[in-house]
C-alpha cells in the first residue's frame, strides 16, 4: 500500500514538475484545469491539464530560422535581436571573423525571460530591458545561444 502511494506520489510530482515547467515557457502563469472523464484517473487528467488537453506531451516545434547578416559600423558589428514575441527574432545572425562585435538582446519574457550564451558566459535576465554586450573580435566558427529552459535557441555564425 505504502509503495502504491508513494509511486503515486511520484507521478504528480512529475506531472506538477511538466506543468510548471511548460508554464514558465509559454508565458502563462495560470494552469489549465481539466475536468477528468469517466474511467479518466486523477493522475491521467493532471496530466491532461499539464499539456493543455493533448496527449502524450511533445517537445515544441523548432523554431523558424529567420537570419540576419551584420553591419559594421566604427570598426564595430551590431546586432539587434528582438524578444518580443517570446522567441529571438532573428535565431540566426551571420558576422564577419576578426571584427568586434555589439549584440543587443531585447526585452524578454516568458521563455525567453533568461538569455545563456554559454561560449561568453553569459546569463542574463532579460526581463529588465535591452542589454548590450559587447564580444571582442570572433574566430570563424557557431555560438550558440538559449533560453534558460532550453526550448528557444539562437546561433551567431562566425565566417
Amino acid at each position: 500500500m505504502r509503495t502504491r502511494f508513494l509511486a503515486a506520489v511520484a507521478v504528480l510530482s512529475a506531472l506538477l514538475l511538466a506543468a510548471l515547467i511548460l508554464a514558465g515557457c509559454s508565458g502563462t502563469s495560470a494552469p489549465k484545469t481539466v475536468a477528468a472523464k469517466p474511467g479518466m484517473t486523477n493522475a491521467a487528467a493532471s496530466s491532461t491539464a499539464a499539456t493543455g488537453g493533448a496527449m502524450p506531451m511533445k517537445r515544441s516545434t523548432p523554431e523558424k530560422v529567420v537570419s540576419m547578416h551584420t553591419v559594421a559600423n566604427n570598426g564595430v558589428q551590431t546586432i539587434s535581436i528582438d524578444l518580443s514575441n517570446e522567441t529571438y527574432s532573428p535565431n540566426l545572425v551571420i558576422a564577419k571573423a576578426g571584427v568586434p562585435i555589439d549584440i543587443t538582446f531585447g526585452k524578454g519574457k516568458g521563455c525567453v525571460k533568461t538569455l545563456v550564451f554559454p561560449t561568453f558566459g553569459i546569463n542574463a535576465d532579460m526581463t529588465t530591458g535591452p542589454r548590450t554586450f559587447h564580444l571582442p573580435a570572433q574566430a570563424a566558427g557557431s555560438y550558440k545561444w538559449r533560453c534558460g529552459m532550453d526550448m528557444k535557441h539562437g546561433e551567431l555564425r562566425v565566417e
